[in-house]
């Protein structure tokens, strides 16, 4: 579910986790027996909140993590101490009226004029968002020490924007986002730090 420090494998195993080998100085925290997304989410939420630094992985056998790990060895300390006591809020908006699907009518050509303006809206609509975001992130969470965006993939309008915050900001800044966004936003969180882990030690 993860990769800590090796000098936290003792706290691994006394949450009922195995610590296992990894390559360098690091464990991969893994659950004793296969389960499900859920219970993997669950358990990666447990270290984040227990260890001093963990970084989540998506789902990979022990052998394709250690082979991940192995790859980014000489950036992997730094990224841990950068990600240390933090967690991940995640803001979600969904375009309360989404602009109409274009119709066939009119032939091939007017279906792609039409679709392309769709998208120019639907792009224009998520920068306003983004904006709007990073301006109340700016005002309620300024512990905040990174934000991403990330649009919606496929037809569906909308976007994510995740926070890295320190772990005791989140909970008072997740109330505070969520008093000062519209009801077409969604605060979910404390998670551990994903998107920050995969931005900052990509493929």
């Amino acid at each position: 579910v993860g990769v800590a420090r090796a000098a936290e494998a003792g706290r691994l195993e006394a949450m009922g986790l195995l610590a296992l080998d990894a390559p360098g100085a690091f464990v991969l925290a893994a659950l004793r027996a296969p389960a499900g997304r859920d219970e993997r989410l669950d358990a990666a939420c447990a270290a984040s909140g227990a260890l001093s630094a963990f970084a989540p992985l998506a789902e990979a056998s022990p052998e394709a993590a250690r082979r991940w790990i192995a790859a980014r060895t000489a950036r992997f300390d730094a990224v841990l101490t950068r990600l240390a006591g933090a967690v991940e809020l995640v803001l979600t908006w969904t375009d309360a009226a989404p602009p109409a699907t274009p119709s066939g009518a009119g032939g091939g050509a007017a279906w792609l004029r039409a679709r392309a303006a769709t998208q120019r809206r639907r792009d224009a609509a998520a920068e306003i968002a983004e904006r709007r975001a990073r301006s109340a992130v700016a005002l309620t969470a300024p512990a905040a020490a990174d934000l991403a965006a990330r649009p919606f993939q496929g037809d569906l309008p909308g976007l994510d924007v995740a926070l890295l915050l320190p772990r005791g900001e989140a909970t008072i800044c997740a109330r505070r986002l969520a008093g000062g966004l519209g009801a077409e936003w969604c605060v979910s969180g404390p998670w551990p730090p994903y998107t920050f882990c995969a931005r900052y030690l990509p493929e």
